[in-house]
């Protein structure tokens, strides 16, 4: 892998904003985000439990879903809980070829005054053969979860019909008492009805027991790791405008 010097930093401009900034929280800092040469999504990375930062969206980095929070699209103005916040980025620019990957992350510091935060994005660069491997991965770990949560389906069903079977049998067993045949005939039907009964049941508990596993999410768990063959890392800057102005329109 060669791995190139960050990019300069970015210059102290405020971002312009495309749609208009969330009401002011009293109870959370105010932050401008905005990043080059592209926008990018933000995503706040909740644990750092097998994941580098600065390369977050580097395909091999296993962190789950539930450890992330999407922030933004930049650029964008938003309130988070004063602070710290590990952000990462992801260009989502539909211009850049498909075998690279504008990304990188940044640690910013939300306190009572408002701040801006301007990221230059690194890239990564990967072999047209390492991201089919990775695409076929994620296929095919959507297609085990569908399989999964199809038996699962047909086991559910099929409990329906020795469910009714056997309610009705139940039910006609407890009420064709009124002579001695017809109380032999009522057990017979009373057994069928819970043998029916149980055998749903059976059913149920082998249709919820199939292990349904996680769905692929972004960034994408568990499957293979693929280094990129050109890796740069992003470089930011963070500021409180004296006027306390962090965003233009």
């Amino acid at each position: 892998m060669i791995k190139l010097p960050p990019p300069a930093p970015p210059s102290k401009d405020l971002p312009v904003l495309l749609l208009s900034p969330p009401p002011v929280d009293k109870n959370a800092g105010r932050i401008a985000i905005d990043t080059l040469p592209s926008p990018a999504k933000v995503t706040e990375l909740l644990s750092s439990a097998n994941a580098d930062v600065t390369g977050a969206f580097i395909f091999g980095a296993h962190y789950s879903a539930s450890e992330t929070k999407p922030i933004c699209t930049t650029p964008c103005v938003v309130n988070l809980p004063f602070g710290s916040h590990v952000l990462s980025f992801i260009a989502t620019s539909p211009s850049f070829p498909e075998d690279v990957i504008y990304n990188g992350g940044m640690t910013v510091m939300v306190g009572d005054r408002p701040s801006v935060a301007r990221l230059v994005l690194g890239r990564s660069e990967y072999h047209r053969h390492q991201l089919d491997a990775r695409q076929h991965a994620e296929s095919a770990a959507e297609s085990a979860r569908q399989r999964a949560e199809n038996r699962r389906a047909v086991w559910l069903f099929a409990a329906v019909g020795p469910a009714v079977i056997g309610g009705g049998l139940l039910s006609a067993g407890l009420i064709s008492n009124d002579s001695d045949s017809g109380k032999q005939f009522a057990t017979g039907l009373t057994v069928a009805g819970v043998i029916g009964l149980v055998l749903s049941g059976a059913f149920v508990v082998i249709g919820l027991s199939q292990p349904i596993p996680d769905a692929p999410t972004e960034p994408a768990l568990q499957l293979p790791a693929v280094q990129p063959s050109v890796f740069q890392e992003s470089n930011g800057i963070q500021w409180e405008p004296a006027d306390g102005v962090i965003f233009r329109r």
